[in-house]
């Protein structure tokens, strides 16, 4: 007789009232080895109390959108994709909880600080991008960069113009591995349109130049990622990740 299949990871997406929290939910409800489990909004969204598979238009999927709690079944990881200023409250929540955490928000100043106790007593992974093929150049980077000492270096980020920060965190991670913290790089934004996300990088020497760029077309593959990050991180010990990290694990 066969084994039978292990149970669904219980995923709690934090952020849930947000565009990329529409999106995890949207994986989610396609998802036969995770299952959305709980929605945290803002304590101020009038929507709250309202199913989140209806918000984003997924028809009903039983989770109504809540705040910051554990009610019913209790989740095995939290997918954050929110505001800054709900990180210190998250990361707070997480430690007495004993939840493994997953963020992706960006525009905070100093994430690993935010997020620093959770991770003594969780593991916990901060990203500022989850795209895969973003996150193995980030791993190459600074040996790209310490091969071409004598170039100048620049970062440009386009992004859609409701983006708050800029740089955008990806820009600023991008910057501070190609120049290792010694070397000046030059950082630009643009926000139009509706980009999801596009970073250049520059490598301008005295007679030539080399140009990295990469293209989001669809903002799932930051979802997919982070949702391949939480059902790899649970199998982690408390500590502070990187999503390379979790790149390396086999599959789960």
């Amino acid at each position: 007789m066969s084994a039978s299949a292990p149970a669904p990871l219980a995923v709690a997406v934090h952020g849930a009232g947000g565009r990329m929290g529409g999106v995890l939910c949207r994986l989610l409800a396609a998802a036969t080895d995770l299952r959305l489990v709980a929605a945290w909004g803002r304590s101020g969204d009038a929507r709250l109390g309202c199913d989140v598979g209806t918000l984003h238009g997924l028809g009903p999927l039983g989770v109504p959108l809540e705040r910051l709690g554990v009610r019913g079944i209790r989740p095995a990881v939290v997918v954050d994709f929110s505001l800054p200023a709900a990180g210190p409250a998250l990361a707070e929540f997480c430690r007495e909880e004993r939840l493994p955490l997953v963020s992706g928000t960006t525009g905070d100043e100093d994430p690993e600080r935010t997020f620093g106790r959770a991770a003594d007593v969780v593991p916990v992974l901060w990203a500022p991008n989850f795209s895969p093929a973003l996150a193995a150049l980030a791993e190459v980077l600074p040996t790209l960069a310490g091969l071409l000492p004598e170039v100048a270096l620049g970062v440009l980020d386009v992004h859609h113009a409701r983006k708050r920060d800029a740089p955008s965190g990806t820009a600023l991670r991008l910057a501070q591995l190609a120049g290792s913290g010694t070397r000046p790089v030059a950082t630009a934004s643009l926000r139009l349109g509706e980009v999801v996300g596009e970073h250049v990088l520059y490598f301008e020497g005295a007679d030539e130049r080399l140009e990295i760029r990469h293209r989001v077309h669809d903002r799932s593959v930051f979802a997919r990622g982070a949702l391949l990050a939480a059902r790899r991180l649970v199998a982690r010990g408390p500590g502070w990740y990187r999503i390379a990290d979790v790149l390396r694990d086999p599959p789960p």
